[in-house]
């Protein structure tokens, strides 16, 4: 079934907003436009790009015209997205580093769409934005595509809700809920607050010390407010009161000290099933705001994920007889035996820091069964595409209410959910 895409990375901002009118600042325009044709690298033959267009253009004079040809671009041979810079670098101290997102020449080639369209007035088709706002109906709106195809004002305030932070805090309680009843709750952490009032924000922070403080809707590190030393300054308390109001709430955390960033990437399908896709590792700055991704194969991403933490390995493996194992960590050298090498996760009795087989993140995982079944589980909305679950390998905070050895790193699962595409799930489509 053929696809309009479209890459709008405006939509975080547009969907705190909750307004089909929201003008966002020049800069996110200015990143749009410039990449604009960024869904040729997962685009298939005979989907459609929709364009940007200064100024936008005015809705159809009437519903049912048809998609506007002026406004799209024909995707007719396949591509490949292939990263700049190969592989990890090898040093005395290696560092990750992130790999451009760039084709010199992507080998796909655009064309005008047809006249008439098929299906010309868009039976058949699909959409598929970077994200889901109520900015985004309106410019697909703005572009031809019949009301038919796109989410209701009803259906896109359920999604908004949804894709909010607090259901990212609810699923943070289930899942160490699940996981602790399967022996792992002294592997996790993370805690996370509804707070609706200045001072409940401010009871929170009393006890944690350090606080994160995040608004309900920003993505990629932004609506952040980190606070120290106990008591919440006058700025601080204003930022917090605008959210208030703009927002209806604010998120409270425990500051982290943080080891390692990543994500696991899922696509939530049509009929509400959920699938996992692969793992994603990324940096960030000091702040919390993204600054790249890695682009590797699963099984060096992986091993890097274990070098960090080689303990959380049991969250990792797969489920069932064949896949029973023991492990030692000494050091950095995390001694894996007893895996059937003829099963589908496919270790082979090996030492990680020297070498490796073949180690992916298996879909029968502990920890990959438990997020499709939390993900599965949430409200349905007419939402179809990517779901990004950020997750970080951190030391517990002290105000922690389990203790925990302070040079021991835990794993927090679920620190945000993406409802959108990210760069993250993007380096998946990236050949290193």
């Amino acid at each position: 079934m053929p696809r309009l895409l479209y890459f709008n990375p405006e939509n975080d901002l547009a969907l705190a907003a909750n307004d089909p009118h929201y003008t966002p600042p020049a800069s996110a325009l200015r990143m749009a436009t410039d990449l604009q044709l960024l869904p040729l690298h997962w685009a298939a033959p005979d989907d459609l790009i929709l364009l940007r267009k200064d100024p936008p253009p005015t809705p159809p004079v009437r519903e049912g015209s048809g998609l506007r040809e002026e406004m799209f671009l024909k995707v007719e041979e396949p591509s490949t997205l292939r990263s700049t810079s190969g592989r990890f670098e090898t040093s005395k101290n290696p560092q990750p580093s992130a790999r451009p997102l760039v084709a010199s020449k992507p080998r796909r080639t655009l064309s005008p769409p047809p006249s008439p369209l098929p299906n010309g007035r868009g039976r058949g088709w699909v959409c598929l934005p970077w994200g889901w706002s109520p900015l985004t109906v309106t410019d697909f709106l703005r572009a031809g595509v019949p009301a038919s195809l796109l989410p209701t004002p009803d259906q896109m305030q359920a999604f908004r809700t949804v894709a909010g932070r607090a259901t990212a805090a609810e699923v943070l309680r289930r899942l160490r809920e699940r996981l602790t009843a399967e022996g792992f709750g002294d592997l996790l952490t993370g805690e996370a607050h509804v707070c609706h009032s200045l001072d409940e924000a401010r009871h929170w922070h009393e006890r944690f010390g350090e606080s994160m403080f995040k608004q309900p809707w920003s993505g990629s590190g932004r609506g952040l407010l980190p606070a120290h030393d106990g008591q919440l300054t006058p700025k601080n308390e204003a930022w917090l009161q605008r959210t208030l109001r703009q927002q209806g709430y604010v998120m409270a955390e425990p500051l982290y000290r943080r080891r390692l960033d990543f994500a696991l990437e899922f696509w939530r399908h049509a009929d509400g099933t959920v699938t996992y896709e692969g793992l994603s590792l990324f940096m960030t700055t000091a702040g919390g705001v993204y600054a790249g991704n890695i682009v590797d194969t699963e099984e060096r991403k992986l091993h890097r994920l274990l070098a960090a933490a080689p303990h959380l390995a049991p969250l990792l493996v797969p489920q069932g007889d064949d896949s029973c194992f023991k492990f030692q960590v000494s050091g950095s050298k995390f001694q894996v035996s007893g895996f059937n090498p003829h099963s589908s996760f496919g270790i082979r009795h090996s030492s990680f820091g020297i070498h490796h087989s073949s180690f992916v993140i298996h879909h029968s995982s502990f920890l990959i069964q438990a997020l499709i079944t939390e993900l599965s589980a949430l409200p349905p909305t007419f939402y179809e595409g990517p779901i990004g679950v950020d997750m970080m390998i951190c030391q517990a905070p002290p105000s922690s209410l389990i203790p925990h050895p302070s040079s021991l790193f835990l794993l927090h699962p679920c620190v945000e959910i993406n409802f959108r595409m990210t760069m993250g799930w993007l380096a998946l489509h990236v050949k290193p």
